[in-house]
């Protein structure tokens, strides 16, 4: 919060996730008496209620980042500080918002990025964020030419962009100067974490319906047909779906959209996590039907999921902090930026990774609800709910990979591929 009151730089622009624009940044100010004197707007609703947020009087002016190409067309240009919460929403180039924000960077006197993930897939990440912090300075002016300086064609089957070996040393020697970084193991004392895998079997009468959908994923993947590749992708997404115990079927005919049910291995397993764990669980899931069988198997759940009003949220983590819920199901999206307060007061220190996230950053960050500072117990046990011989063996790899981002989910992909050697399929 210091950095809203540098002198001479005001109002503010902080810009971030929805539910952290509308929860996180007012409850801050509120809660640090040496800031609660700062008065702020937030910058949200219909477009009479944006307009007016705009007119107040305030020191800060908090918007999402989807409200970006909005502000960019009324002209507003008040704010002389520019705060990017999160700041991992502005890495693509070619995005809406990150367009808009472009174009009104010289309205802003200092700009400040927050992030506890830079650079979850690669260090090609930091390439937007740098430029929003320097016009281009550090790490060049087009991603053109800091792929051509830093990068080379790669990643799985070539299609992607990866850091040439002896660039990545270089990158961080110059982003180093502009990056203050706070360790949490290092500098607070934070509780000891334990990561448990829990392997599940599926139903011998499935594991040959999950090896076909998965070989035929594979056979595509490495098809170097784009649409094939394409088409391998969504198999993948099956793939994962059908270790989680259902998926999703379109009808060739109507269209329509239904989910199928296949087991309930990691929907039994849960019952017994929750009948050992006395404290508060905090499920995290990915996909909707997941969540719809949480809740069948658990009707006492709380849930947290994108379209969850705020006041809402509020009212879901307050009841946990006093711990009256004793499991709370989590959107791993919705739950991995914006949510705080779950690492306090009686709730849980127990997480159950329900459906496996690909992605380090969301597994970083969603963990990060319970692992962080303010967490009174001595320990985190973060519960991986594995279906063994599946893909999410593969992700498990992956995240538990030395390697990071990008380059540890192609080696474990590679790594699982080569593992299972189905007859017939490409090598």
């Amino acid at each position: 919060m210091q950095i809203l009151k540098v002198a001479g730089i005001s109002p503010w622009l902080v810009v971030a996730p929805l539910r952290v624009a509308k929860l996180v940044w007012p409850d801050e100010i509120e809660s640090w008496s040496d800031y609660s004197d700062l008065k702020y707007s937030i910058v949200h609703g219909t477009k009479k209620k944006r307009e007016a947020a705009l007119e107040k009087d305030a020191d800060v002016y908090i918007i999402n980042y989807e409200g970006l190409p909005w502000l960019h067309s009324t002209g507003w240009r008040k704010a002389r500080g520019l705060v990017l919460d999160e700041s991992t929403y502005v890495k693509s180039w070619k995005a809406k918002r990150t367009k808009a924000l472009k174009s009104m960077l010289p309205d802003f006197k200092k700009r400040i990025l927050l992030s506890a993930t830079p650079m979850a897939n690669c260090r090609s990440e930091l390439f937007a964020q740098a430029f929003f912090m320097d016009d281009g300075e550090t790490l060049g002016k087009t991603i053109g030419s800091f792929r051509r300086k830093y990068m080379m064609p790669g990643g799985y089957l070539g299609r992607g962009w990866i850091m040439r070996p002896d660039a990545s040393k270089e990158v961080d020697a110059r982003m180093a100067p502009s990056v203050y970084r706070l360790d949490a193991e290092s500098n607070l004392d934070m509780p000891e974490l334990i990561d448990n895998k829990v392997s599940i079997e599926l139903p011998a009468n499935l594991k040959k319906d999950y090896d076909q959908l998965e070989q035929e994923m594979f056979l595509e993947l490495e098809s170097g047909d784009p649409l094939l590749a394409e088409s391998g992708g969504s198999k993948y997404s099956a793939c994962r779906q059908f270790s989680s115990g259902a998926i999703y079927h379109t009808d060739e005919d109507t269209g329509e959209k239904s989910v199928v049910h296949l087991h309930d291995e990691k929907i039994n397993t849960l019952k017994e996590l929750d009948e050992a764990i006395p404290t508060p669980i905090l499920v995290l899931y990915h996909f909707r039907h997941s969540r719809e069988r949480i809740e069948r198997a658990f009707p006492d759940c709380e849930v947290i999921a994108g379209g969850v009003k705020t006041e809402d949220v509020r009212g879901i983590i307050q009841r946990w902090q006093a711990g009256e819920t004793k499991m709370l199901a989590a959107q791993i999206k919705a739950v991995g930026h914006g949510v705080d307060g779950l690492q306090k007061g009686e709730g849980g220190h127990d997480i159950v990774l329900f459906d496996q996230t690909d992605s380090g950053d969301l597994d970083t960050q969603s963990i990060g609800r319970i692992y962080r500072s303010g967490q009174d117990s001595n320990y985190v046990r973060i519960h991986r709910l594995v279906c063994k011989d599946t893909v999410d063996e593969m992700i498990y790899r992956s995240i538990k990979s030395k390697l990071k981002g990008q380059a540890a989910f192609d080696a474990a992909m590679k790594e699982y591929r080569e593992s299972k050697a189905y007859s017939g399929s490409a090598k």
